[in-house]
């Protein structure tokens, strides 16, 4: 087999491309590519490629194309990186919710009943499954109370959140037979859908002072208990959900 090298092409011209880890794609090229090439039908798959041309014995040279950038390892990368955070390095909020929701863990893997406690994040949240895609139970401590609107005061949430692109039907198909869902819980819910928003969500909640440790048991237990309601109550209802074909997430 004899390389015939780059193509005799004027409307190609050399790239030396490094990308670092921050993209999580490290490697190191040097292709050629057209100036303004013709997109097939279809794309190309968010792959670049390269030129060459090629033969074999008597035959005429041929194009020979190698894809030099695939689909990579990035999400695995990051969710390394997050577990390789240190709480030395993290500062204000950030270290106190990783604090609490590893407290939290520590209870709820005792404790919880219905639902699967998953691993401490720097974040306001939690979420665990409820059974299907698009369907996510979630536990909040914010430092944002939504009732009084202001920073001034923080809350906890028990929540349901739907985020299926056909979110709305759903929410309302629930909302339906609210009556009945807020006597199985035993408390009036909060029932929140915005037309420019996808995510739909029910949730019970109340104020809290994130800062005063010594009532975070306190505040794990009302997660706990609100959490093993809620599966109790709405995972049977979120399986049994029909709106007909559209009903099927996309991959």
């Amino acid at each position: 087999m004899e390389n015939f090298g780059v193509a005799p092409d004027p409307g190609m011209f050399p790239v030396f491309a490094r990308m670092q880890s921050d993209s999580a794609l490290d490697h190191e090229v040097s292709h050629h590519i057209r100036r303004n090439p013709r997109r097939p039908r279809g794309g190309y798959g968010g792959c670049h490629r390269s030129q060459l041309y090629w033969c074999i014995g008597n035959s005429p040279p041929a194009p020979k194309f190698n894809i030099i950038c695939k689909p990579n390892d990035w999400s695995q990368q990051v969710a390394d990186g997050a577990e390789r955070i240190k709480p030395e390095a993290l500062t204000g909020s950030r270290k106190l919710q990783l604090e609490f929701w590893t407290a939290f863990k520590a209870y709820a893997d005792e404790h919880a009943k219905r639902f699967r406690p998953t691993k401490p994040a720097p974040q306001n949240w939690l979420t665990f499954a409820v059974g299907r895609s698009g369907f996510a139970l979630s536990a909040v401590a914010s430092t944002y109370d939504s009732a009084s609107r202001n920073w001034d005061h923080h809350e906890l949430r028990a929540e349901l959140t739907i985020t299926h692109t056909e979110s709305k039907k759903f929410f309302d198909l629930l909302l339906a037979d609210r009556a009945t869902i807020e006597a199985e819980v035993g408390e009036s819910l909060e029932w929140y859908k915005v037309d420019d928003v996808r995510m739909c969500r029910v949730y019970l909640r109340r104020s809290a002072d994130l800062e005063k440790r010594d009532e975070w048991s306190r505040h794990h237990q009302w997660l706990t208990e609100k959490l093993d309601r809620f599966h109790q109550v709405l995972q049977p209802r979120i399986k049994a959900l029909d709106i007909g074909s559209s009903d099927q997430e996309p991959a």
